[in-house]
């Protein structure tokens, strides 16, 4: 009975043994230097990269005729993520890309322990010892076949053949001795520690952060097109010694998100009719308001939206009368006289003439210089006068128009990062921010916005 029981032990040691050393072998991974990572397969989804760079819709097509349900996911113009969450495995997709010709190389999409993507193509990066000759170095070239892409000062970037298992390669060459690292060179991106702040609207502030997010309405937009306002602040949220001046239609007093203390209200700022030192907006005129909060609405109040400079301070300027007409040139020269004279840094003007003729009004022209003299920073809008889905390419108003040196013009993109239909195509526009796809007026499809 005893011998028997330690026939019995024996056996299961060499089985725990044989089955350990079989997942082992079975397991994939990679080494990081002289450790081996273990890497995980998404059951769904493989990587695949072309030999050149084709057209996307080509590439569709094509898969779509045996895999119906896929969805593609392109990290660049020639790499492109297949997932198809109805097939039990990957395998069924390998086989079938596998038939392309067009595909260099196709594996599983890998991803770490802990999700971090590690996508495999056709490239190995290598360091070679110090020790290791030229000659060495040619001789396991010619052993896999490879080709040297990019020499630095840091590695070697290699190529394989094509369906050539770049993973299996690249450990291999570890294994040689001859190396400090051998690596796929990974499909892996590292993720930016951005400041998102808690504000309530933010998650629809799409010119500062165009996620893709979906709204209520359907729309949704282009990853990334967008003034990349988390990774700005990073850097900086403004200064309060830096005053913007908005002149429009006035700014509320006490903004729930821009309050006084960050508002720079003077006597004399309201050149409309009413109280000359109220530069609050009448009826339900909110240019200026949605102008300021843009530009410095509060950061993390848990309200409102966050502003691209928050730390600094509006000072409101009232430009338009009650009835929603600007007021008489001379009385915009003196605006931007007031607000040169008061320590303005910056004039924000979205506003502007329905005229092409670059010279208008001089006496505007005048005060623009006289703003730019002072080292201020003028910024107006470019206008609205385009209808790109009628082939109206439109014009730039005055007096964004104006042949000014440092004047800054501004146009409008889209969510998709695609010029605005209303905004017009010229260059004497310095820049675009995100805006909306249309103006009501133009009457463009609610789908395409």
């Amino acid at each position: 009975m005893k011998k028997n029981y330690l026939i019995y032990l024996l056996f299961l040691c060499v089985l725990i043994i044989f089955l350990t050393s079989s997942t082992t072998e079975d397991t994939t991974y990679y080494y990081a230097f002289d450790k081996k990572i273990p890497l995980v397969a998404k059951h769904n989804t493989v990587l695949v990269k072309y030999d050149k760079a084709i057209g996307k819709e080509k590439t569709i097509e094509s898969l779509r005729k045996f895999s119906p349900n896929a969805k593609i996911k392109w990290h660049d113009s020639s790499i492109a993520e297949i997932t198809d969450n109805t097939r039990k495995s990957i395998n069924g997709i390998i086989e079938n890309l596998q038939t392309d010709e067009t595909i260099y190389s196709c594996q599983p999409f890998y991803t770490l322990k802990d999700g971090l993507d590690m996508g495999v193509t056709d490239e190995i990066l290598v360091s070679f010892l110090p020790k290791v000759t030229r000659d060495q170095q040619e001789m396991l070239y010619k052993k896999f076949d490879i080709q040297v892409v990019k020499t630095t000062k840091i590695y070697q970037k290699l190529k394989v053949k094509k369906r050539v298992n770049a993973l299996e390669i690249a450990n291999k060459i570890y294994e040689t001795g001859l190396v400090e690292f051998s690596t796929p060179n990974f499909i892996s991106y590292f993720k930016s520690n951005q400041v998102i702040p808690n504000d309530t609207y933010f998650n629809r502030q799409i010119a500062c952060h165009n996620t893709g997010q979906v709204f209520t309405d359907g729309h949704s937009g282009t990853p990334d097109a967008d003034i990349d306002a988390p990774e700005a602040w990073e850097i900086t949220t403004g200064k309060s010694d830096i005053i913007v001046a908005v002149l429009d239609q006035g700014v509320t007093p006490n903004h729930p998100d821009l309050p006084n203390t960050r508002q720079v209200r003077l006597n004399g700022s309201n050149f409309g009719d009413g109280s000359v030192n109220d530069p609050s907006p009448t009826g339900n005129m909110n240019h200026g308001n949605s102008c300021a909060g843009v530009i410095a609405a509060t950061m993390n109040n848990n309200q409102g939206i966050a502003g691209i400079a928050p730390n600094c301070k509006i000072m409101p300027i009232r430009i338009f009368n009650s009835d929603g007409l600007g007021v008489s040139p001379p009385s915009t020269a003196d605006a931007i006289e007031f607000a040169v004279d008061n320590g303005a840094n910056i004039l924000s003007n979205s506003w502007g003439y329905g005229t092409s003729n670059q010279n208008a009004h001089p006496v505007i022209i005048s005060a623009i210089n006289y703003a730019l003299r002072n080292n201020r920073v003028v910024v107006f809008a470019a206008g609205n006068e385009a209808n790109q889905n009628l082939n109206d390419e439109g014009y730039v108003s005055f007096p964004a128009n104006a042949n000014i040196p440092n004047l800054i013009t501004v146009g409008a993109s889209d969510r998709n990062d695609r010029q605005a239909n209303y905004s017009p195509t010229s260059n004497l526009i310095d820049i675009v921010a995100p805006s909306n796809r249309s103006m009501p007026w133009q009457n463009y499809r609610r789908r395409d916005l």
